[in-house]
């Protein structure tokens, strides 16, 4: 009878693992779509085909955390509608598409990731992908640009190129999810120093000030959260091991690394002189680039939301000026409303985190799972404040819907997994 029981479970389990491996797999794999524009629908086909074979399956759901991704589902819908009443005249196919291009993963996260296991494998997919993108950057600074991925530009002298992830600053954000996952979860050691290092260094040759932001915010939650002997070590490698890797690269010139930390600190007279500050290029964030969308809006646009129009180039409108602000592009896609929905899930998730972390013994494997769903969170949501909204794009939803609808559903199987009556 047991053994039937397990036999059963294994197979679910290997149906979960196939069917995420493939949707997923779709997604982070977006790029192709350059080579064929068919491609642009595989995603969605196949992550709504997945999702059959959940059709006689039961399952079992936190209900306020269920309710609370109902209601967040529904409103994020409400923009299609405001789009025409708006901008009646403008061609929304494209950006439609763009919008609801995660929606079919979300509903295939519901059913698959009904498990722990399932959901620490995403993880790790999704970590080796960004590895994967990390050596497409390798490839193209040794033999050159490849054809079908976005155009390369210079920034400091040199060439900067895009990455499987996607455009050229698609890099330097989504590798910084990966971070606490490669970190905490991957178990062989080797394994876990060779892709810190792929991915830290593809994150410094892309020259963008968000890589070097992504790599110090993770030291940080590192340092905020870890035992006093960790503490020490991060306060070592910032102290000593940095500066001398820093100096090293320098005297050997490294051009990559040398160019990317001139660009953040200027530490060569003229360095930078293409180029806007670190400080300049968050204050135009904060209000100078939104305030263009501000004025082309005005206050009612963004208190009520224009739809799609107000996405800009990440929804396929890419003549109307784009806020770079994930804020004020969910103020301006759905107004306050949809703002308050995105914020109400995101505190409903930390404090969800908050809650299932007093289950979990200090230092075990379960609360180095909450604390990377929580890094990778807090990363995401920083990164997306200076850079829009990253939950609509295939890295950043992958991500985002992952942890959403896992710790949103499962609150029980977290439990459980806590407390070690995991089965």
């Amino acid at each position: 009878m047991d053994n039937t029981l397990h036999n059963g479970q294994d197979q679910r389990l290997t149906k979960d693992y196939i069917l995420v491996t493939v949707a997923a797999a779709a997604y982070l794999l977006h790029m192709l779509r350059n080579i064929t524009e068919l491609y642009a629908v595989i995603p969605l086909v196949i992550s709504a085909t997945c999702c059959l074979f959940y059709l006689s399956k039961k399952i079992k759901v936190d209900s306020t955390g269920c309710c609370a991704l109902i209601i967040f589902i529904l409103i994020y819908f409400l923009p299609i509608f405001y789009s025409f009443l708006w901008y009646p005249n403008e061609s929304y196919m494209v950006s439609f598409g763009r919008y609801l291009y995660i929606i079919p993963f979300v509903f295939l996260c519901i059913y698959a990731i009904s498990n722990i296991a399932v959901f620490l494998y995403l993880l790790k997919l999704y970590s080796a992908f960004i590895v994967l993108g990390g050596f497409s950057i390798f490839y193209q600074i040794v033999f050159g640009p490849i054809s079908w991925f976005p155009d390369a530009s210079e920034r400091e002298g040199l060439v900067r190129f895009s990455s499987l992830a996607g455009s050229l600053t698609a890099y330097g954000i989504f590798a910084g999810l990966a971070l606490p996952i490669i970190y905490f979860i991957f178990e062989n050691k080797f394994i876990r120093l060779f892709s810190l290092f792929t991915v830290l260094i593809a994150m410094l040759c892309t020259l963008q000030k968000a890589a070097i932001v992504n790599i110090a915010l993770f030291l940080i939650f590192l340092f905020l959260s870890g035992a006093v002997i960790n503490k020490l070590k991060i306060i070592g490698f910032v102290v000593f091991i940095l500066p001398i890797a820093v100096f090293t690269f320098y005297y050997l010139d490294v051009s990559y690394v040398v160019a990317t930390v001139d660009n953040i600190l200027r530490l060569k007279e003229g360095s930078g002189a293409s180029d806007v500050s670190f400080s300049q290029s968050i204050l135009d964030r904060m209000w100078l680039l939104p305030s263009q969308l501000y004025n082309l809006h005005g206050l009612e646009g963004m208190i009520y939301g224009v739809g799609m129009v107000g996405g800009s180039g990440t929804l396929g409108f890419p003549e109307y000026p784009m806020a770079h602000n994930g804020v004020f592009d969910l103020l301006f896609i759905g107004g306050i409303l949809n703002l308050l929905a995105f914020s109400a899930m995101v505190f409903f998730v930390l404090f969800r985190l908050k809650k299932l972390k007093r289950y979990c013994s200090p230092y075990g494997f379960p609360l180095k799972v909450l604390k990377v769903s929580l890094f990778v969170y807090l990363l995401l949501l920083v990164n997306m404040i200076f850079a829009g909204p990253l939950h609509v794009q295939p890295y950043g939803g992958v991500m985002f819907y992952a942890i959403t609808v896992f710790i949103c559903l499962r609150r029980e199987e977290i439990k459980k997994f806590a407390l070690g009556t995991h089965t």
